[in-house]
């Protein structure tokens, strides 16, 4: 059996606030997430589960804005 291959997609997380914040699956946690440091923004191509990114924080909030993309080249 085959199964479908889901294309990356490029995702742009913009964390305006003063805590890190940790991107992933469904199963993101500090330990395991990317890095997202405060005040940054960082472009990356992903292929998350179903098409959804997490976000987790290791203590208190953070507000941050999210934009995907398709991203894939075909290669």
């Amino acid at each position: 059996a085959t199964a479908a291959v889901t294309p990356p997609r490029s995702i742009c997380v913009q964390n305006d606030q003063s805590a890190t914040v940790y991107v992933g699956g469904s199963d993101v946690t500090t330990s395991t997430g990317f890095v997202i440091p405060d005040g940054s923004t960082t472009p990356q191509n992903f292929c998350f589960d179903a098409y959804r990114a997490y976000c987790v924080v290791e203590s208190s909030t953070s507000n941050v804005r999210v934009s995907f993309g398709t991203g894939y080249s075909g290669k």
